[in-house]
């Protein structure tokens, strides 16, 4: 099993890919009879959510997608998330919330949740748990979708926006009827919330990305108009960016891949497209692209997609460099657990420059557990074994390995 954890992206209309330097965007396949909607890459795989509310998958750049499981038509997803071997949608309006698991031989079938009577957005995963903003309200799910719990919002504001970076859970909160939104910030899933909004007030976030350590938000002032905030201490603060390409014109999208950042913006009254390495000098990446409106940007496996207008799906790839010393560094392997210590389960967030193996060792160095992964994501190691005995109190040390060797260490506590 191969384990990979995705995050959502908005896309509507038109689909984009990019070619090596100089841009070219070219045409692509879209699901049969179904248009693109939202896209959800991960690793390998990237995830076509359509305007009749299924779910599709490809692996092949966008030349043919898959159904995944059988869905009836329906209104289109708010909201998808995946957690370990389960892939949650949740549908605008009533009758909508269903769940799927994965198993080695592939998707199962959509079943649903318990509760139909409430539409869930912005479902995010941490510390093992599935975060998500129903009617307002901040709630969480330990078990997959089947129960909902409510969780504390700062001084009983309503909850609206919800985003996870760096470690942490960012939420969006507005009182009835007004329009003044506050940023906060959680690193204990909830259980404190910390005021970082600064320069933010009143925020409504309209785009947001993490990139090389950073942290990018759009902030919305209408009538097209934005500005961009930066952080760079992981969202304790943040402070107007001024190294945008198009100054006073909102981005409706980012997309990162490596060492690059993409840009995009939804109106054909400036260059929607731009593309930079690292901190370097933008460059438009327009040639080719036909309707010039941008609504997302997603960067997967090489590529660079894009969503605008009224026409079909494309694809490309993104920029071959010319020297070594463009090129993006090579992809480093990452660990990290948190909550740590942690009790009953924790999250354990990989990066591995392609296939690899997470183990979990004993302080004796007996291994408890062993999972392939792949690419970046995320898993819910729950304090047992492989086969499922409860492992005691005490520090466990936790490696991804592959055939080269061991490539990241972590230890983790668990306190029974």
């Amino acid at each position: 099993m191969i384990l990979r954890t995705m995050s959502l992206a908005l896309i509507c209309g038109t689909l984009f890919m990019a070619t090596p330097s100089p841009a070219q965007w070219q045409a692509a396949a879209s699901p049969p009879g179904d248009p693109v909607d939202r896209l959800h890459p991960a690793g390998a795989e990237l995830y076509c959510l359509s305007y009749l509310g299924k779910v599709y998958v490809t692996t092949d750049q966008a030349q043919s997608w898959t159904e995944v499981g059988t869905m009836t038509h329906g209104t289109a997803i708010n909201s998808l998330v995946i957690h370990d071997d389960w892939m949650l949608i949740s549908r605008q309006g009533w009758a909508g919330n269903h769940r799927i698991r994965r198993t080695a031989e592939g998707w199962t079938a959509w079943e649903p949740w318990p509760d139909q009577d409430h539409e869930y957005q912005h479902m995010t995963v941490w510390g093992g748990r599935i975060f998500a903003v129903s009617s307002g309200e901040l709630v969480a799910s330990d078990d997959y979708g089947l129960t909902w719990a409510p969780v504390a919002t700062p001084d009983g504001r309503r909850a609206y926006q919800l985003m996870g970076a760096r470690g942490a859970l960012f939420l969006v909160t507005r009182n009835i009827g007004q329009s003044n939104g506050l940023l906060h910030r959680s690193v204990d899933g909830g259980v404190t919330w910390q005021d970082v909004t600064g320069p933010l007030a009143p925020i409504s976030v309209h785009a947001w990305a993490e990139h090389q350590g950073a942290i990018y938000v759009v902030k919305y002032l209408g009538g097209g108009q934005g500005e961009v905030y930066r952080s760079v201490d992981d969202g304790l603060s943040f402070e107007l960016y001024t190294g945008m390409p198009t100054a006073g014109y909102a981005p409706s999208a980012f997309a990162t891949a490596g060492s690059w950042l993409a840009v995009g913006y939804p109106t054909s009254q400036v260059t929607s497209c731009f593309l930079r390495a690292d901190e370097g000098e933008w460059q438009d990446y327009v040639q080719n692209i036909g309707v010039p409106q941008i609504n997302v940007l997603v960067a997967q496996g090489g590529y660079l997609y894009k969503t605008g207008g009224t026409v079909g799906l494309s694809r490309a790839a993104l920029p071959v460099t010319s020297s070594i010393d463009d090129m993006p560094p090579a992809p480093v392997a990452q660990l990290r657990v948190q909550p740590n210590p942690f009790n009953p389960r924790t999250s354990v967030i990989f990066a591995a420059p392609g296939a690899a193996r997470l183990a979990v060792y004993d302080a004796r160095g007996h291994r408890l557990r062993d999972i392939a992964v792949a690419d970046a994501g995320q898993w819910t190691w729950d304090g047992t074994d492989d086969s499922g005995r409860a492992a005691p109190s005490g520090t466990y040390l936790l490696r991804l390995e592959s055939a080269a060797g061991v490539l990241a260490r972590q230890s983790a506590t668990l306190l029974r």
